[in-house]
């Protein structure tokens, strides 16, 4: 109706998200944000995506030729390292280096 203020929930923004600025270099800033709508289930089908990729249910050797595939995978390495222990096998040297340098790489950016 003319001269009426409108209600107080058509003022504010139905959705807010804020998180912080994460560093991608140095003096570089991205700031995550967006609708939690559509960002849940999109981070849930990629979670559930790199669980699917990454052999924590099955041995690489299973997968024949595509065996050498699953070592693109970073947090295959992970998983290797914390895996061969558990059964009584060393860790592979692959895997030691590739989580090596990944550390070292992250690392290299120095503290946030």
């Amino acid at each position: 109706m003319p001269g009426q203020d409108p209600p107080t929930y058509l003022s504010r923004p139905s959705v807010t998200v804020a998180s912080p600025a994460i560093t991608v270099r140095s003096g570089q800033f991205v700031k995550i944000s967006g609708w939690v709508r559509v960002a849940v289930p999109i981070v849930a089908s990629l979670v559930q995506l790199l669980f699917f990729v990454t052999p924590v249910l099955y041995d690489p050797g299973h997968l024949g030729r595509f065996g050498a595939l699953v070592a693109l995978n970073p947090a295959t390495h992970f998983i290797a390292i914390l895996r061969a222990p558990l059964l009584g096998q060393p860790a592979p040297p692959a895997s030691w280096v590739a989580v090596l340098a990944m550390l070292a790489a992250g690392g290299a950016e120095g503290p946030a």
